[in-house]
């Protein structure tokens, strides 16, 4: 398709990467329309028009059984995967980031933030859940530190920086001072973290947190056979205890970079942006 790539620099969209459910394939295109397709054969099932313009669109899409979740404007929506009816629409503020998804006892539900550049203007950021299908807000969690936002040290607004594994949550957090006058002070102040919460269907738990000073921010965590953690400073993590492991030096993820996890060996695109 051509109308997909992964140039961040332009100033229309970009992450847009397709999803795949009950044998349907799901994309945005760099026009603002939501596609399906039979995964089988690539015929054309469905397109609707999202709401909003350029990187409003810059978000993957989320494919679950019964239900498709895509940016739309400045929120969330939810469609039916065999018609492209919209089904829900949230009130949870727009990220580029991709919604986690948290599958617990058989049901489907979306993790987010509320929207992490809002403290510039001084307001705190919270973790809240959805039900899938339905869009109803389960719970909402508030962050700790003393000024904190979700940060993926990704391209776009956030918040993202979420990684969710069976009933584990790891968060990364730019925590700064609530005191602190100005935005520029503000962001003098900024210190980054990494946090675990074990997650239930009344709220996140929070489990631990590892600084990050002097170290790489790094984006979306990936999770090593389920018991482990793999973070920008290359170190790996007990997922239950915080505890680090191992250490290891080498080329860090950032200005948009990441990291993925394939079985034993983890695998750090250290810049994002400029093609290396």
């Amino acid at each position: 398709l051509a109308e997909f790539h992964d140039g961040t620099f332009t100033e229309g969209p970009f992450n847009l990467t397709p999803a795949i459910a009950e044998g349907r394939v799901f994309a945005i295109g760099m026009s603002g329309w939501l596609y399906a397709f039979d995964a089988k054969t690539g015929k054309p099932l469905w397109e609707v028009r999202l709401a909003g313009r350029g990187n409003l669109w810059s978000a993957t899409v989320v494919a679950l059984p019964g239900v498709v979740v895509a940016p739309q404007g400045n929120t969330w929506a939810g469609f039916d995967p065999a018609t492209g009816k919209c089904l829900w629409k949230s009130s949870l503020r727009f990220t580029h980031a991709t919604l986690a998804v948290w599958r617990h006892k058989g049901a489907d539900y979306l993790v987010s933030g509320t929207g992490g550049r809002l403290i510039w203007s001084k307001s705190p950021e919270s973790v809240v859940c959805l039900n899938a299908k339905t869009g109803e807000q389960l719970w909402k969690s508030d962050l700790p530190g003393k000024l904190s936002m979700l940060n993926s040290r990704g391209r776009g607004l956030g918040p993202g920086g979420i990684t969710i594994h069976d009933d584990h949550m790891v968060i990364q957090l730019a925590e700064t001072d609530a005191k602190a006058e100005s935005r520029s002070g503000r962001r003098d102040a900024m210190e980054e973290s990494v946090h675990g919460y074990r997650l239930t269907l009344e709220g996140a738990k929070h489990l631990w947190r590892i600084p990050m000073t002097g170290r790489e921010g790094s984006h979306t965590k990936p999770i090593v056979h389920g018991k482990y953690l793999f973070t920008g400073g290359l170190e790996v993590v007990d997922l239950n205890t915080g505890k680090i492991t191992s250490k290891t030096k080498g080329d860090q993820p950032g200005n948009g970079g990441y990291m993925q996890a394939i079985e034993d060996v983890g695998y750090v695109r250290p810049d994002g942006t400029h093609g290396k």
